[in-house]
């Protein structure tokens, strides 16, 4: 037993001698330093910011993991009704618009059929509040000139607030152009109203400019004000209890809301990112004039 002991120690020994000579030849190896090529990965904002063309919304709606809708600027500006921000909602998909039973209101946003008070707005990441009972967001406060692209998330994740249950309108800043433009809308109506010898007189006005002045800074402002008349008649019957016709009233509603908003959005931008400063003044003011026709 002795002299088997013997011989496996001795065996071992070697054994470990080997394994140092071993270690000791492939760390000599491994100290050579191999020098591999550059590699330039790029790549590209999928994010709304970057849906202002159609390539982009495209991008966005495949990049989303949410179920998304929208339209860019590339896409709203070639249709023939896009003075206000309620004209272009009007034609997107399972979105309406509309404002108590007046015709031509297009105020409110209405995703799946709920009211618009369960619809949440933001412009440039920020969620618009306002003052009507709803705490939702009156669409023509915003000129469409303003706009990158409009974008509708009928299911927020979760890092939207949760009041938004009917969905999500995303609204995103024109981006800031490298060269200056200069652009203005100016428009003019006159109709005559179906039931009285009235004549309505919408106008609106709206101008945009921008520029990129150096790589460090550059500019949007945007502007828009405008006047639109609408009427409504009401009917109201009252019958007696055996049916009888008790009252039969129709009621004249002259209405009329005056929009205006300035918008300016500043960028200053570095290696490492950019600061947006983006002051807006929003107004809107409603006059209705109710007069009964007969009764």
């Amino acid at each position: 037993m002795a002299n088997r002991a013997k011989v496996l120690c001795r065996v071992l020994f070697i054994l470990g001698v080997s394994a140092a000579a071993f270690a000791k030849e492939t760390n000599r190896n491994s100290s050579t330093t191999t020098t591999l090529p550059e590699i330039l990965v790029t790549t590209s904002r999928t994010g709304v910011e970057s849906a202002n063309t159609a390539a982009g919304m495209d991008a966005l709606r495949l990049s989303s993991p949410n179920p998304i809708m929208g339209v860019s600027r590339e896409e709203f500006t070639r249709w023939t009704r896009n003075v206000r921000l309620g004209d272009i909602v009007d034609r997107m998909p399972d979105v309406f618009s509309g404002g108590d039973e007046h015709l031509g209101e297009n105020k409110d946003t209405r995703i799946r059929g709920l009211k618009h008070g369960w619809t949440r707005m933001e412009y440039g990441g920020m969620t618009l509040p306002d003052i009507s009972p709803g705490r939702d967001f009156r669409l023509n406060k915003l000129s469409p000139l303003s706009l990158g692209s409009i974008v509708i998330l009928r299911s927020p994740p979760p890092e939207y607030d949760s009041d938004g249950i009917a969905g999500r309108m995303v609204l995103t800043p024109r981006p800031i152009p490298d060269k200056t433009y200069h652009e203005t809308q100016l428009g003019y109506g006159l109709t005559m109203e179906s039931h009285s010898d009235q004549e309505a007189q919408p106008w609106d006005v709206a101008f945009a400019t921008g520029t990129r002045i150096n790589d460090g800074f550059g500019f949007n402002v945007f502007g828009n004000t405008d006047h639109t008349p609408v009427e409504s008649y009401v009917s109201t019957i009252t019958r007696n209890n055996d049916g009888s016709l008790k009252k039969d009233t129709t009621s004249e509603e002259d209405k009329y809301w005056d929009n205006a908003n300035l918008v300016a959005d500043f960028g200053f931008f570095y290696d490492r990112g950019e600061v947006r400063v983006r002051p807006m003044y929003l107004y809107m003011n409603e006059v209705r004039d109710t007069e009964a026709v007969y009764s």
